[in-house]
Formats: C-alpha cells, sequence, structure tokens
C-alpha cells in the first residue's frame, strides 16, 4: 500500500498501527504526510526516523499481504 491508498482508506491498518503504537492515535498518524507520520511515530515510542519508518513500512507490507490473499480466495 502507498501512502495516498492509506490516507484515503485507513481502515486496513488502523487496528495494526493502534497494536504496534499504542502511544499514538492511529487516526492522528493517518491523516498525517507519510514524513509526519514517521515523525509522529518515532517521537511517541522513543525511536529513530528510520527504525519508525521499517516499522511502517512492515504494517503497510502486511496490509498488503492481506488484501492479495483476500483478492485470491475470490
Amino acid at each position: 500500500m502507498d501512502w495516498q491508498e492509506i490516507t484515503r482508506n485507513p481502515e486496513p491498518v488502523l487496528r495494526d498501527l493502534r497494536q504496534h503504537f499504542p502511544a499514538i492515535d492511529p487516526e492522528e498518524v493517518v491523516h498525517a504526510d507519510e514524513d509526519e507520520a514517521v515523525e509522529k511515530i518515532a517521537r511517541s515510542h522513543d525511536l529513530t526516523r528510520q527504525e519508525a519508518r521499517r516499522e511502517l513500512d512492515d504494517i503497510l507490507f502486511a496490509a498488503d499481504l492481506r488484501r492479495y490473499r483476500t483478492r485470491r480466495r475470490r
């Protein structure tokens, strides 16, 4: 998933964001631009920007996999 897709349809990642980053409101993350979202995650969870970016990329990748599996089942 790319960031534009997330801002248009955040539902697939909100639960994951809530689980991985409990110290920040996931709605706040998905309504920010991508760099700002990474910065918010980094600050609120005492991570470097690189670590926050990697964690966010992992969440987006997992969302892509779930979406792909759902499509394949149809």
